[in-house]
């Protein structure tokens, strides 16, 4: 279970990154942003300085994020995800519902 409370935001956007959703479909995400992809950008680097290595983002709005590969379940995603949640600020800006949320385990 992840100790850091996160939003439904976060939840949502880490649910699109196993490749349910399009990449401009995450609540708050928008792909057009430069300031949104230079988050997942970010994102993405320091999960991969915790051990969890990413695919390239997909920045073009057709598809998922990060495709189908990434398995959000290991302990080492969970670990890595708490040390990094907070880069993905588009997700919870403008007191977002659920900001004070978890998301299920």
């Amino acid at each position: 279970m992840l100790r850091a409370p996160v939003s439904n935001h976060v939840s949502s956007f880490l649910a699109k990154l196993g490749g349910a959703g399009r990449a401009g479909a995450a609540a708050g995400f928008n792909v057009a942003s430069a300031q949104d992809r230079a988050e997942v950008t970010s994102f993405v680097a320091c999960m991969k300085s915790h051990g969890v290595t990413l695919p390239a983002p997909n920045f073009s709005g057709n598809g998922s994020v990060f495709g189908t590969g990434v398995n959000r379940t290991t302990a080492a995603y969970r670990t890595a995800y708490a040390k990094c949640q907070g880069l993905l600020k588009f997700l919870t800006a403008s007191g977002a519902p659920g900001a004070a949320g978890s998301p299920a385990a």
